[in-house]
């Protein structure tokens, strides 16, 4: 894993990052391992997988304020896509962050890792 001096001089959660990036690569690529012959495309929402949510949604959320976390989220998906680049070296690999609204207009927001391995001619 990379470590910028800009990750180093934020002032996030790097502890938090750095566990968080080595969880979500090793789902992905299990999850990847298992199904790459069915499907050629996962999309893999942070915030919805269990462990994920349990353990680092509820860490971060207690820990920083609203731009401190989002600041630790950036970093966390970027190294994210970036240590997946290197094991998917020519699928697309990159995040989102989709705000959905609920009837209340209630705002959450899904944070998306989509690896997409189909061939395109």
């Amino acid at each position: 894993m990379e470590l910028t001096r800009e990750f180093l001089n934020a002032d996030c959660d790097t502890y938090w990052v750095i566990r968080i990036v080595g969880r979500v690569v090793d789902m992905i690529k299990t999850n990847i391992f298992k199904n790459y012959k069915t499907q050629k495309k996962i999309v893999w929402d942070i915030g919805v997988e269990q462990d994920t949510k349990n353990n680092c949604y509820e860490t971060l959320d207690m820990q920083q304020n609203e731009e401190l976390r989002e600041l630790s989220w950036k970093f966390a998906l970027e190294m994210v896509v970036a240590e997946l680049k290197k094991i998917f070296v020519d699928s697309s690999v990159f995040y989102q962050n989709k705000e959905i609204f609920d009837i209340h207009d209630k705002m959450t927001i899904h944070r998306l890792i989509i690896v997409d391995w189909e061939l395109k001619e």
